[in-house]
């Protein structure tokens, strides 16, 4: 979509591929992923909390959005076949959306 930063997107799938055989790669990976997750948490925690919902998921539902972030990724590089043109963050945003109303027991 607007915005969409393709060069960086490839660097950054090209960048968890080498830290899988690469010890000081995954280092690094893993604390920018871990940075990412944690920024997640803190805003999903907010949302709840502005709902007056229990935050104990705030973490399950963070790494959840934060897998499909990273898969949307990986897929729209390595076969860009499989998501639909500009899909990616709208997506995500309806797993967020539903992810969230159901920790607030909302039925959608």
């Amino acid at each position: 979509g607007r915005g969409a930063e393709p060069e960086a997107v490839a660097c950054w799938v090209a960048l968890g591929n080498e830290a899988i055989s690469e010890p000081e790669v995954r280092a690094a990976y893993v604390r920018v992923i871990e940075s990412d997750r944690a920024l997640l948490e803190s805003l999903v925690r907010d949302a709840l909390q502005a709902e007056g919902a229990r935050t104990a998921d705030a973490r399950r539902i963070a790494a959840g959005l934060l897998a499909a972030v990273e898969g949307a990724f990986r897929l729209a590089i390595l076969a860009p076949e499989a998501i639909p043109g500009g899909s990616a963050a709208s997506t995500v945003r309806q797993m967020a959306d539903g992810l969230l109303a159901a920790a607030k027991g909302v039925s959608r």
